[in-house]
């Protein structure tokens, strides 16, 4: 995705930071994720079903979201994810 560069900088000195939304942010590979996305500079929201993985989200940054993918209709996703 080309971006605009600012004056003095390099094409590879150019980051663009985005809302990220991640579902299965508890899990292992979503844990690392997660931290990953978070150290780049990027917001990340992140979907967890159960109440006692919101530490551990919270803990590498992300905003956790408490909620089932399976139990959230079209129009609740689309709340949670902005």
């Amino acid at each position: 995705m080309p971006a605009q560069e600012s004056a003095g900088t390099s094409p590879t000195e150019v980051y663009l930071m985005s809302r990220i939304f991640v579902i299965g942010a508890a899990g292992k590979v979503g844990q690392r994720l997660i931290k990953n996305l978070g150290d780049s500079g990027h917001e990340v929201i992140a979907l967890h079903r159960k109440q006692e993985q919101a530490a551990l989200i919270k803990a590498t940054g992300a905003l956790p979201l408490l909620g089932n993918l399976v139990e959230m209709d079209a129009p609740a996703l689309a709340s949670a994810m902005t």
